[in-house]
C-alpha cells in the first residue's frame, strides 16, 4: 500500500463520520466556533463585507458559517471531499468540491484566503506552490490567514501527532521565513490561550495564566523559559 492509499482510507474514514453528524448536530458545533474565530481574527478581516473571501480547503463549512455570521456575502470554499462539501451545502453555504490547487489557479483578485490545518497535510515543496499560487490570486495587500501545528512550546507535539497524514510541522520563527521567501510578510501570530471573556473564559484563562507561569519557573534553572506561543496549533497571518 502506498502513502497515499493509505491517507485516502483515513479520509475516507473521517469522510463517515461527518455523514454520521445530522446538519442540526454540526450547525451547532459551527456556532459554537462563531465567538472563538470573531476574538481573534475579525480585526483581520476587510471592513468592506462584499470583500472576496476564500477558505481552501473549506471541510464542512466552519470558517464559511463564521464569515456568513459576520456578514460577509461573498465567501465561498472548496474542498475535494464531497461529503463535507455536502455537508456544508446542507447548512446553506457556498462549498464546491474541487481540488486546492486547481482551485486557488480559478481565483482571482482574493482580499482574503483562509487555510485552516491543510499546510501539514502536503509536503513542503508542495506548500511553497501553493503559497506562491495564493500569493497570485490575492489582491496588493490581500492576506492568507493559515492554521497548522507549530512546534514553539512544549506541547507543540500534539497536534502534529493526532492526525495519521499530517506531513511535518515547524516553529514560528520557521514560518516567518517561509512567508519571506514567497513573498508574503508575517504580521501576527495567534495562539489559541484562553480569552477572558463570559464566566467560563475568565476561569480557563487564570487557569491557563497560573498553569504557564509555574511552568516557566520549573524551567527556568534550565533557561527554557521564553515560551511565546503555547499552543500545538497557531494562526498565522501573511500579507501580500
Amino acid at each position: 500500500m502506498t502513502q497515499q492509499e493509505a491517507d485516502l482510507l483515513i479520509y475516507q474514514y473521517q469522510g463517515k463520520r461527518i455523514l454520521n453528524q445530522s446538519p442540526e448536530q454540526l450547525l451547532a458545533a459551527h456556532q459554537k466556533k462563531v465567538a472563538f474565530y470573531t476574538q481573534r481574527l475579525e480585526r483581520f478581516l476587510p471592513k468592506d463585507k462584499d470583500a472576496r473571501i476564500v477558505d481552501i480547503p473549506c471541510g464542512d463549512g466552519n470558517i464559511l458559517y463564521f464569515l456568513k455570521a459576520l456578514g460577509y456575502h461573498h465567501a465561498c470554499g472548496y474542498d475535494l471531499d464531497e461529503s463535507r462539501v455536502q455537508a456544508a451545502k446542507d447548512l446553506g453555504l457556498n462549498a464546491s468540491v474541487r481540488d486546492a490547487f486547481k482551485a486557488v489557479q480559478e481565483v482571482a483578485d482574493c482580499d482574503v484566503i483562509f487555510s485552516i490545518d491543510f499546510f501539514e497535510h502536503i509536503d513542503k515543496a508542495a506548500a511553497f506552490d501553493l503559497l506562491q499560487l495564493m500569493h497570485k490570486a490575492l489582491k496588493p495587500g490581500g492576506k492568507i490567514i493559515l492554521r497548522t501545528p507549530v512546534t514553539d512550546s512544549i506541547f507543540g507535539g500534539i497536534h502534529l501527532h493526532n492526525d495519521f497524514t499530517h506531513r511535518w510541522a515547524v516553529n514560528s520563527q520557521v514560518w516567518e521565513a517561509i512567508a519571506g521567501a514567497n513573498g508574503f510578510t508575517l504580521k501576527a501570530i495567534i495562539d489559541e490561550r484562553p480569552v477572558p471573556v463570559g464566566v467560563k473564559g475568565f476561569v480557563r484563562y487564570w487557569v491557563f495564566r497560573l498553569g504557564t507561569a509555574l511552568i516557566k519557573l520549573t524551567l527556568k534553572p534550565i533557561q527554557q523559559t521564553n515560551y511565546k506561543v503555547w499552543s500545538p496549533s497557531v494562526w498565522f497571518v501573511l500579507q501580500k
